[in-house]
């Protein structure tokens, strides 16, 4: 467990904010079956290293009994090697569960039997050529695209609601002082103090930025699926925002920053993620399929050296995450 509970071999060090990071390093290790595991809107892309994650719209699967189910917490098919079992999980997780109002009885299309020839998808100007050029081989139309919506900060919109949220369901916890006692006082705690603060009204604006995006985006989005960065932070509080459904699937392999030793063999993955709109979780999960057909970047391993309990997690970490933006 040494690679998957230290600095891992994507590179990243260990945050206590990455609540889906352990059971995704593990699914890609192959040391635990496929499963399912609970995403947040950072979990899309920030754990995907050599293994693919999948995550779907909020409704198509029940939230209930998520402790933060109404914004950040949902049940997605696990972090796994092949696309196809992404597939089978989330036949088996989806529908209409009588304690969540939200979820809905959704059927989808077999992604085993569509024809991606057919299909019409955009990359985007960050989109990775190696991916529109298998695509390409296999038939699929690629078109230039440029989805457009005039929401300033999509970011924004998501801190605002994920840490008002948030602070609802951990209210007694701060106002019993318990926050005092987490380990990382210049994250999660500073986070939800912040929230109580937060005006109403720009509450209430950031939901009516919401519903301006979610409008704009599916207006825009002309293709089938789209293709382009996993990482970009924006896009992928876009995707949280709007329910589009996204697949991070590895592409490539380069050094990791800040290597241990001259000789390390640890890598981290070049991601790219293929989106698509809202329930058409079938369309994304054809595409990953046809690029894994021909490609061996999900089958690759971490390579096996001396990291184990003698790694140090360096404190504070060495990654620099980017501000939260709380502008609309």
């Amino acid at each position: 467990m040494g690679v998957f509970v230290t600095p891992d071999w994507a590179g990243q060090d260990r945050t206590q904010s990455q609540s889906g990071v352990w059971k995704v390093k593990m699914g890609g290790g192959q040391l635990c079956p496929v499963d399912h595991f609970i995403p947040n809107e950072g979990d899309k892309s920030d754990p995907s290293g050599d293994w693919v994650t999948f995550v779907p719209p909020s409704s198509l699967r029940s939230i209930s009994g998520r402790p933060l189910r109404s914004i950040v917490d949902l049940a997605s098919p696990s972090p796994s090697k092949h696309l196809a079992d992404c597939a089978i999980i989330l036949d088996a997780i989806r529908g209409k569960d009588p304690d969540d109002l939200s979820s809905k009885d959704i059927s989808l299309d077999d992604p085993f039997s569509i024809d991606i020839t057919k299909l019409s998808v955009g990359y985007l100007d960050d989109a990775d050529m190696e991916v529109v050029h298998v695509l390409a081989s296999k038939g699929v139309k690629m078109v230039p695209f440029e989805l457009k919506y005039a929401v300033d900060s999509v970011q924004g919109i998501v801190n605002f609601t994920m840490d008002v949220d948030m602070l609802a369901h951990f209210d007694e916890w701060q106002r019993l002082g318990q926050d005092d006692d987490y380990e990382s006082q210049d994250q999660w705690p500073t986070e939800l103090r912040r929230a109580r603060v937060f005006p109403a009204v720009d509450y209430v604006q950031a939901q009516r930025s919401r519903g301006k995006l979610i409008q704009e985006v599916r207006e825009s989005f002309t293709v089938d699926a789209l293709i382009g960065s996993a990482t970009d932070w924006e896009r992928v509080c876009m995707g949280n925002l709007v329910g589009l459904p996204v697949i991070v699937v590895p592409t490539a392999f380069t050094n990791i920053s800040n290597p241990p030793s001259t000789d390390c063999l640890r890598r981290t993955a070049v991601t790219t993620g293929i989106y698509a709109p809202p329930y058409q979780d079938s369309i994304v999960l054809a595409l990953a399929m046809a690029y894994q057909s021909v490609t061996d970047h999900h089958r690759q391993r971490p390579p096996v050296d001396d990291l184990g309990l003698n790694d140090s997690i360096p404190n504070p970490p060495t990654v620099t995450y980017p501000p939260r933006l709380l502008h609309l």
